[in-house]
């Protein structure tokens, strides 16, 4: 008697996510943020509640540390490992070394999304460079500077991309670009319109206004939006997530 071996047996358990998935999760996760933080505003300026038992920090956009913090650098931590893995399914070619300095970059963009290094270049900043035309948030040159640099390095790579590519990455980089570094300049002209002295009651006083809440509310709006779509575009060139115990 012949044994028929089914072909599934002995396979170990997978989880796949396709593309499509990941945007409806993606979208998902944005829009429960964005209700949660709503809702937060809602407390603080109608009735007055800023802290609720410490659900309201928790789930700010425009605190640190946070639950929405936590998200952001999760969704960078997977671009940086979408760009990897892109790297690695073009191992050999010329085109490998620009997925890995990709990778690289949003590695060290998840790291600073928690560890918040932009505020401590701030500090150094002002100590070393004493001008007047400084900005309020420092750190916007140096990021200006290094987004050049890596545009630059990164230019004859970038249009070796097909077409469709091209766009895509243009849109995500122009939208998280545009919060991350766009709003911050706007923020940062703004506080100085403001204070001139940059005192940090100035700053407080700026802060706790819905206004300038609301800025920077779009702000991280377009940071997450912007590499929640860079993401997407990633996986959609690989055809698909797919985790498989060993």
């Amino acid at each position: 008697m012949t044994d028929h071996l089914d072909p599934q047996a002995g396979r170990s358990p997978a989880l796949s996510l396709s593309p499509k998935q990941l945007a409806w999760a993606l979208v998902g996760i944005g829009l429960f943020l964005l209700m949660a933080h709503a809702a937060v505003l809602f407390l603080k300026y109608r009735l007055g509640y800023d802290y609720v038992m410490g659900l309201a920090p928790m789930f700010s956009l425009d605190e640190e540390a946070n639950v929405p913090t936590l998200v952001s650098a999760l969704v960078l931590l997977s671009c940086s490992v979408a760009l990897a893995l892109t790297a690695c399914s073009a191992a050999g070619t010329r085109m490998a070394r620009g997925w890995w300095v990709l990778s690289a970059a949003f590695l060290f963009l998840a790291f600073d999304e928690n560890a918040q290094i932009h505020e401590t270049l701030s500090v150094i900043t002002r100590i070393v460079v004493q001008t007047s035309w400084m900005p309020a948030f420092p750190w916007i040159l140096l990021y200006g500077l290094a987004v050049v640099a890596l545009g630059i390095v990164l230019l004859p790579w970038f249009l070796k991309l097909d077409r469709g590519t091209q766009i895509r990455f243009a849109i995500a980089g122009t939208i998280y670009v545009g919060g991350a570094l766009g709003m911050e300049v706007m923020e940062s002209a703004l506080y100085q319109m403001t204070d001139p002295t940059l005192s940090a009651e100035g700053w407080e006083r700026l802060n706790s206004s819905l206004g300038f809440t609301l800025m920077t509310s779009l702000q991280e709006c377009l940071e997450y939006g912007g590499a929640a779509y860079f993401l997407y575009v990633l996986v959609k060139r690989l055809g698909a997530i797919r985790l498989q115990a060993a």
